[in-house]
């Protein structure tokens, strides 16, 4: 049975790259391990990023790679780059968020209470621009794998609260 389907092709390179990222690392535990993240100097106290953190933004990337490969073969490459577009938004807007609440200059409990709240307001101005930016600057964008995305980018924050570390 031979495809000729741009989609086809698209899902299948995906999903061969998924499959071998799979076999590389034994594990999803593994795989989403970043060794480079845990190098990366952010403003989180000490210059390296705080391993919750660290664990959310990992999950959110595996999420986002996992819903465009779902949505290669229904909605096409620009269904999995939507979707990409989707994830790397709830990321962005992740890391802006803790990039302001975890400042260590919070000394009581109102000034880590005002910076939870710094946080909150910077990751919704990032995601209003960076929502603003994609439907400005890409009219050809696959909404509803964008938004599905951004939405499973943006549970595993609730998953974390489960996450007993």
């Amino acid at each position: 049975m031979v495809h000729c389907n741009k989609q086809y092709y698209i899902y299948m390179i995906l999903n061969k790259l998924f499959v071998f990222a799979c076999a590389k690392f034994q594990s999803v535990r593994q795989l989403t391990r970043n060794k480079v993240l845990d190098k990366l100097p952010l403003f989180f106290g000490g210059g390296v990023l705080h391993p919750q953190v660290r664990w959310v933004l990992n999950r959110q990337a595996l999420v986002a790679f996992g819903v465009a490969v779902v949505a290669a073969p229904f909605s096409g490459a620009w269904g999995s780059i939507s979707a990409l577009i989707g994830g790397a938004i709830g990321i962005l807007s992740g890391a802006a968020y803790a990039w302001r609440a975890l400042r260590r200059d919070a000394v009581d409990p109102k000034q880590a209470y005002q910076a939870q709240l710094l946080g909150e307001a910077y990751k919704f101005l990032v995601t209003v621009l960076l929502f603003a930016a994609v439907f400005l600057g890409c009219p050809d964008v696959a909404v509803g794998p964008l938004f599905v995305a951004y939405a499973f980018t943006f549970a595993v924050y609730w998953m974390a609260l489960l996450n007993k570390r």
